[in-house]
């Protein structure tokens, strides 16, 4: 197992657990859903070409019409395939919550008002000290 050096800031150090098999496998789902869209939209393409001549009386007889149709169904099964994906994915953790945030923020606002004490106090002490000078 090896440590690496964290980058996010903390300066935590981060152990690595292994392959994250959500990275690798994430692009590989991708063409596999690209491919299996690809046939099943050539192999409805020469039917519902043939639907849309019956229905259409001006439509296209030129054999690129199906190409066409083929990429229609091809982009519309894309956008239903990866909707159900983005739906079905592992979604990673997250990082930071509110309350952290909350947290953080409090003690921001706390730390400003420290500075802002301790900056008021010296000018107290700089007016004792120029004070006590002139006397």
């Amino acid at each position: 197992m090896e440590v690496k050096q964290g980058m996010g800031g903390s300066g935590d150090k981060k152990v690595n657990t292994g392959n994250n098999w959500q990275k690798i496998l994430t692009p590989v789902v991708g063409l596999v859903l690209l491919v299996l869209g690809a046939a099943v939209s050539y192999l409805l393409s020469d039917p519902l070409t043939i639907f849309l001549r019956s229905k259409i009386s001006n439509f296209p007889k030129q054999s690129a019409v199906q190409f066409a149709v083929a990429f229609g169904i091809f982009l519309v099964l894309m956008l239903i395939l990866y909707m159900v994906y983005s739906l079905v994915a592992a979604k990673p953790k997250a990082t930071v919550t509110e309350a952290a945030m909350d947290k953080e923020k409090k003690e921001k606002l706390e730390e400003q008002l420290r500075v802002k004490r301790r900056n008021a106090e010296m000018k107290q002490r700089m007016k004792q000290a120029n004070r006590n000078k002139k006397e």
